[in-house]
């Protein structure tokens, strides 16, 4: 169906959704079209209450009534009826109305372009944005979900909790959290949140906290850029800056350090680590810059025995040099995100992504996470390709500002949370 051998307003096709009375909604940029039983119906602000031409998006809710975001407001169209919502009459801050989702409980979630997340359930709104939430710039790096509930996101003040609807906001000022450069972030099964900075590692439990540094523990460097836990309540500490670096295990108030020099460690530069449901901890590293003599690689640590994968001995691509994520998924399969691609290991066997062979939208592979559907999500960039990746059952699906509210290419950070929500 064209403009051309059909009464569709545009070419350019934005939206599509159906109502439970059979029909096609298309939203294109010269107006909204309904095809029901071969007949067509336009609407356009001409003949209707549309507010724009422009339609970006589609949605129908579970009462069956249509919901349309243009890039002059929302309207609503149920029961041969028409509302339309601004921010002249509505709580919204933007008229252009970007994406719209339905959720379970019965509210419609609004996406607009320079006015936040809005939700409207029962003629109440709320919104969401750079200014009111405390993750006050763009940058939100790392994320981590607790047993309660909570997120935790790392943010350029500091640290963030949001909960019940409710943001808390950390920082040296206001805690003791050692710095507002937050790097990485774990829980441990007593429910302590630890806290990665670039001047030492926090723990909080319980509303109190205690830092530990190279002053007063055993941890050789300050900067801590990588953290995970074990089942059996061990914390695994990912260190490095140019004096110095390593793997730190902190098990019941005792400390041991591994370095390149007394083990296998391929570099003291570790700046990822995992672990997976048979206890075994996945270590991934970048070349130190005081140690030449070592390279970038991968190791596993598992009942006190290694093995190390790296571009020198065969195991990756030389293209895979650098690695900076690493997570599991619940079939046991370990994922690796690096410089030049996506390696999967299962069962002592190694898969590589990359431009070539998958549809991958960039190279560089910055972060990882599964949801509980089993899917695997890939965040990528920089440059201007780039964007949010989903692997499932050998399929691929790309999201970017292009076909998505996702506000940039650049996705450095993911967290998914039980009920299956992708934080990214």
């Amino acid at each position: 169906f064209t403009p051309d051998n059909s009464p569709l307003p545009g070419n350019n096709v934005q939206a599509l959704a159906s109502t439970p009375d059979g029909a096609l909604w298309i939203g294109t940029l010269h107006g909204l079209a309904r095809f029901h039983r071969q007949q067509w119906q336009v609407f356009t602000p001409d003949n209707s209450p549309l507010p724009d031409d422009f339609v970006y998006s589609l949605a129908v809710t579970s009462d069956g009534a249509l919901w349309i975001g243009t890039k002059s407001g929302l309207a609503q169209f149920h029961q041969q009826l028409w509302k339309i919502f601004t921010i002249e009459n509505s709580d919204l801050l933007s008229n252009e109305v970007v994406a719209l989702t339905p959720s379970p409980d019965g509210a419609l979630w609004i996406g607009t372009r320079r006015g936040g997340l809005v939700r409207f359930q029962k003629q109440r709104w709320q919104v969401f944005t750079l200014d009111d939430s405390n993750p006050s710039r763009n940058k939100v790096n790392p994320l981590l979900f607790t047993s309660d509930g909570a997120i935790w996101a790392g943010i350029p003040s500091g640290l963030a909790r949001f909960h019940k609807q409710q943001w808390q906001g950390f920082t040296p000022d206001n805690s003791d959290l050692p710095s507002n450069c937050v790097t990485a972030l774990t829980s441990t099964s007593d429910d302590a949140l630890w806290i990665g900075t670039n001047d030492g590692l926090a723990r909080f439990h319980r509303q109190q906290w205690k830092v530990f540094n190279s002053k007063n523990s055993p941890l050789p460097v300050n900067n801590v850029k990588a953290l995970t836990s074990t089942s059996d309540g061990t914390l695994w500490i990912g260190v490095y800056n140019w004096s110095g670096g390593g793997l730190v295990r902190f098990q019941q108030q005792q400390w041991q350090i591994f370095n390149s020099y007394n083990s296998p460690l391929p570099s003291n530069n570790v700046t990822t680590l995992t672990s997976t449901s048979d206890g075994a901890i996945w270590i991934g590293t970048n070349t130190a810059t005081y140690d030449t003599r070592k390279s970038s690689g991968l190791a596993r640590f598992h009942k006190q025995q290694w093995q190390v994968f790296t571009p020198n001995n065969g195991e990756f691509p030389k293209t895979f040099a650098y690695f900076f994520t690493l997570t599991s998924t619940p079939d046991g399969a370990v994922w690796v995100g690096t410089g030049g691609g996506l390696a999967r290991f299962y069962q002592q066997r190694w898969q590589f992504f990359t431009l070539e062979n998958s549809d991958l939208p960039n190279g560089q592979i910055l972060a990882l996470t599964s949801t509980p559907d089993g899917a695997l999500w890939i965040g990528t960039g920089p440059g201007p390709v780039g964007g949010l990746a989903r692997f499932h059952q050998q399929q691929w699906q790309i999201f970017t500002p292009d076909n998505s509210p996702l506000p940039g290419n650049f996705v450095d950070a993911l967290a998914s949370s039980p009920d299956g929500a992708l934080w990214i």
